[in-house]
Order: C-alpha cells, then sequence, then structure tokens
C-alpha cells in the first residue's frame, strides 16, 4: 500500500493522427530519450515552423513549400532567357516603345538596354530566341537608336555589324528614327518610328545578376 499521493502519475497518450489513447505510461518509465522531429500533425496548434507557398510567376505553378527555416534572404535576379558570350538575352513580348522598352531592361538588371548585335552569329540567336518564343518572328525592338545623323547602340557597343533590310535606315520621316527586326517578317534591320509600340530583347552581363 502507497501512502495517498506517493503513486508514480500516469499520462493518457493520444495519437493525434487516429485520435484513440495509446498505452499508458507511467512517471517512472517517462525518461529523457533521442528528439524525433515531429511531423506537422505532431505539433501544438502555433508552434510549427510556418510553411510559404511559392508560386512560380512567370508559369503560374505551385513550387514545393520552404518552411520558415529554409527561407534566406537574397537578391532578386530574374531568369537568363539565353545566355551568350557572358550576356543574358531576354525576349520581352509586351508592346511598348523604344524608350519604354530600354527603360523595362533595367528591371532585369541597373546594366540592362536593349540588345546591341554586333556579329552575325549574334544576329542568328537572337532571331531564334524570337522566333522560338512567338512560333514567328514578330516586329522587335533592338538597341540602335539614330543620334547626330548615325546609328549608335544605346549600351555603348561599337557598331561593328550589320544587317539592314535594302534602302534602309530610310529616317527622313520620322522626327527620331530606332532600329526593329522583322519587318514583312524578316529578320533584317530597318529604321522605324520610335513611338511605335514593339516587342523588345532585353541584354545585361550575367556578373550583374
Amino acid at each position: 500500500m502507497r501512502r495517498q499521493g506517493t503513486e508514480p502519475s500516469r499520462r493518457f497518450l493520444v495519437d493525434l493522427n487516429t485520435g484513440i489513447l495509446k498505452e499508458h505510461v507511467s512517471e517512472m518509465d517517462r525518461r529523457v530519450s533521442v528528439y524525433n522531429y515531429p511531423s506537422n500533425y505532431e505539433f501544438r496548434q502555433g508552434t510549427e515552423n510556418s510553411q510559404a507557398t511559392l508560386v512560380d510567376i512567370r508559369s503560374g505553378h505551385l513550387l514545393a513549400p520552404l518552411s520558415e527555416m529554409q527561407r534566406t534572404p537574397r537578391l532578386w535576379n530574374t531568369e537568363c532567357g539565353e545566355e551568350i558570350d557572358g550576356k543574358c538575352y531576354y525576349f520581352n513580348s509586351n508592346l511598348l516603345t523604344f524608350s519604354e522598352a530600354e527603360t523595362s531592361c533595367k528591371t532585369f538588371s541597373s546594366l540592362g538596354h536593349l540588345a546591341s548585335v554586333t556579329s552575325s552569329g549574334l544576329h542568328v540567336r537572337l532571331v531564334e530566341l524570337v522566333t522560338r518564343a512567338k512560333g514567328e518572328g514578330v516586329l522587335t525592338w533592338l538597341g540602335g537608336i539614330m543620334r547626330d545623323a548615325q546609328f549608335e547602340w544605346t549600351d555603348g557597343s561599337s557598331w561593328e555589324y550589320s544587317d539592314w533590310m535594302p534602302g534602309h535606315p530610310s529616317t527622313e520621316k520620322y522626327e527620331q528614327s530606332c532600329m526593329e527586326m522583322f519587318r514583312m517578317g524578316e529578320s533584317w534591320w530597318t529604321a522605324a518610328d520610335c513611338d511605335l509600340k514593339r516587342a523588345s530583347v532585353c541584354s545585361y552581363p550575367v556578373r550583374a545578376l
């Protein structure tokens, strides 16, 4: 016979997954053991690690959730559409004026500009970038703009290559002329009014990401 109050206490344990009572465990039998990390079901309400539901902003697909402890601050960057010779090239299908398109390139990188095309090989790759995105050639701004009676690239690249459509650049009828490609479905360059709205190709150094 134990005096009242000296008997070991006993707990009723409940399986939180099933709601079924588990066997009694006396105070004498309870002891410190190796900690097993609980599942989400075994946390007391309000003590579980929060989880973020992440969505791919380009596809709209749900990504695997990350716990609060897995989330760490990181610098924002954007997906590189295509990397060519140390630069990212990104096709923007939104219809913008030349000035708006140039400004939009800064949202990808502070060093972003409309793309300069400095070789025939790069020209071919950019044509492929646009046609792959749209299934066909669409009128697209590149980084050429008329200044002081000659075209130059907005990113400051030297003008070492050109592929103008015959008869271009024809700038007399525009107050300001900017460079587009895919007039009449061809990848040649043409001069156009800078206030027209086109798709565009941005570029920025990979190191700027």
